[in-house]
């Protein structure tokens, strides 16, 4: 019986250990929502989401966070 409870608990720790690499491997995928800051002031500047497809990925700005004293760029009407 000793050795059979022993056993067991071996069987889970190793089964542990195998598993735990797995789920720290996520961590490091860039894939999700990033903030970009600004280099000089600190400040949010963007929302960047970096998506993966067929084994690429592709990052796409979601918001652009404007300065104060910063205008909204104009956008061109397309022609129909």
């Amino acid at each position: 019986m000793r050795i059979l409870k022993q056993s067991g608990v071996l069987t889970l720790t190793l089964a542990a250990a195998l598993m735990a690499p797995a789920a720290w491997a996520d961590n490091a995928s860039p894939v999700g929502l990033w903030k970009n800051i600004d280099d000089t002031s600190g400040k949010p500047r963007a929302l960047i989401r970096i998506a993966e497809a067929n084994g690429t990925l592709q990052g796409k700005i979601e918001k652009v966070f404007l300065a104060p004293n910063k205008a909204r760029p104009v956008r061109s009407a397309r022609a129909p």
